[in-house]
C-alpha cells in the first residue's frame, strides 16, 4: 500500500492535535484523539494524546494476524 498523502491539525495548531496516523507493514489507522474538556495533563500530556499513544502502542504490539473476533 503506498500511503500518497496524509494530514493532521489542531484546532489550536500542531502542538495542540491529539490525533495520531498509524502506519506499519500490517495495520493503518486513524486514531482521534479525545479533546479534553479540563486543563489536567499527565507528564506534561492531555488526556487525549496520552489514550491515543496507549493505542498506537497497542497496533504497534499487535500480531499481523490478529482478529477482531
Amino acid at each position: 500500500m503506498q500511503i500518497i498523502e496524509q494530514f493532521l491539525q489542531g484546532k489550536d495548531g500542531p502542538r495542540s492535535c491529539e490525533d495520531i496516523i498509524y502506519t506499519s507493514e500490517d495495520f493503518i489507522a486513524v486514531i482521534d484523539g479525545e479533546s479534553a474538556k479540563s486543563s489536567i495533563c499527565f507528564d506534561g500530556q492531555r488526556p487525549g494524546k496520552l489514550a491515543a499513544q496507549m493505542i498506537q502502542q497497542v497496533l504497534a504490539d499487535l500480531h499481523p494476524r490478529a482478529s477482531y473476533s
